[in-house]
């Protein structure tokens, strides 16, 4: 990124990213993620995602795995 005088801007902004269940996060290097059907899913918390690889059933993704998303 630069600025208008031509000079890298080395304090690039996080993106903000939707997390499975909704909220809204940074995405840092280690926002808890996996991939489900070919998307990359964000967690807004490493139990979520812990739940969602141990139960997915009963995880934050669990209205997308029911409804066949």
């Amino acid at each position: 990124m630069t600025d208008s005088g031509g000079i890298i801007d080395e304090a690039v902004q996080p993106q903000e990213v939707e997390t499975a269940c909704g909220a809204r996060v940074l995405l840092l290097p280690d926002t808890p993620r996996a991939m489900y059907r070919d998307e990359l899913i964000y967690f807004c918390m490493p139990e979520c995602k812990k739940t969602y690889e141990t139960d997915p059933y009963n995880s934050c993704l669990a209205g997308r795995l029911l409804m066949n998303r």
